[in-house]
């Protein structure tokens, strides 16, 4: 596997992204000043796109909005651990947390600007199908999965490893009949649904980073590393005694994960499909 390498950004461009960056990162705290939910949450959206295309025609490589990702998911996760520790030097019974607002803010602001790369890449043509334009869109590829891992990593811990309290001496709970706790839930869809959603999209971006960071990975390794990670993930969970262990949140865990894997073949066959065959896939950082 070859990482395709990318022309450097000259200063000014360089400095260009990381300002949308730091557009970015402000964001989701000028929402919540002037709107209330959910205008706040399309604000997000719409100004994220506006911000990631402005610095598209500006400086017209695919790399910088990429380097503006990695900007504003740094200073997130920065302004998030400088908040944590606050909070932990002054509360005896402190306990990490991510507010829903702080979840959602993230996850717009890493898919409004992949959202936005990816369809001017998907119908590229001209100026923006040249092969170096290719090569600064796996960079930017490259950029985008470690700005996303680093929120990313948090939130997986917070939300699934430790989302309560450790207490090892109280009795552990466990559910091993599949699709029990699913069964009861869909009974009541209405009051519940957050648990599907929340345990089957933790793991879409872990199956796209594969997807995307690995060479013609098939189903069956996919299955090994989701079931491998899943279990581990429960058994975390019941050693600590954080959360329930149970045998349906692994097949919500399994099913997040081929979703991630088919959305990245999904866009290499609809570039395909435009292409008339000539390019067969884009969502790859190798050669």
């Amino acid at each position: 596997m070859t990482v395709l390498p990318g022309q450097k950004l000259s200063m000014g461009n360089f400095l260009v992204s990381l300002a949308a960056g730091l557009m970015l990162f402000l964001l989701p705290k000028d929402a919540r000043n002037y709107f209330e939910s959910p205008m706040k949450e399309i604000m997000i959206f719409v100004v994220a796109v506006l911000i990631t295309a402005s610095l598209l025609l500006i400086v017209r490589r695919y790399e910088s909005v990429g380097v503006a990702m990695l900007m504003a998911m740094s200073l997130c996760f920065i302004k998030f651990m400088v908040e944590e520790i606050g909070e932990a030097l002054e509360s005896t019974d402190y306990w990490p947390s991510i507010s829903y607002y702080q979840l959602i803010s993230w996850v717009l602001l890493c898919i409004a600007p992949f959202l936005t790369t990816s369809v001017v890449r998907l119908f590229a043509a001209g100026s923006w199908d040249k092969p170096l334009r290719r090569r600064g869109f796996c960079r930017f590829l490259q950029f985008c999965i470690l700005a996303c891992t680093i929120v990313y990593l948090p939130v997986f811990i917070i939300f699934m490893i430790i989302p309560s309290e450790i207490n090892i001496e109280l009795p552990r709970s466990y559910v091993l009949i599949p699709f029990e706790r699913i069964t009861a839930y869909i009974s009541d869809l209405g009051s519940n649904w957050i648990y599907f959603a929340e345990t089957a999209l933790i793991f879409l971006p872990l199956g796209f980073y594969l997807a995307v960071s690995v060479e013609h990975m098939r189903w069956w390794q996919l299955l090994i590393v989701g079931l491998s990670v899943g279990i581990t993930t429960e058994i975390i969970q019941f050693s600590l005694n954080t959360a329930t262990a149970c045998t349906d949140d692994i097949l919500l865990y399994l099913i997040g994960l081929f979703l991630g894997y088919w959305i990245k073949y999904a866009l290499d066959g609809l570039r395909s499909f435009l292409t008339l065959g000539e390019e067969k896939r884009i969502m790859c950082i190798f050669s």
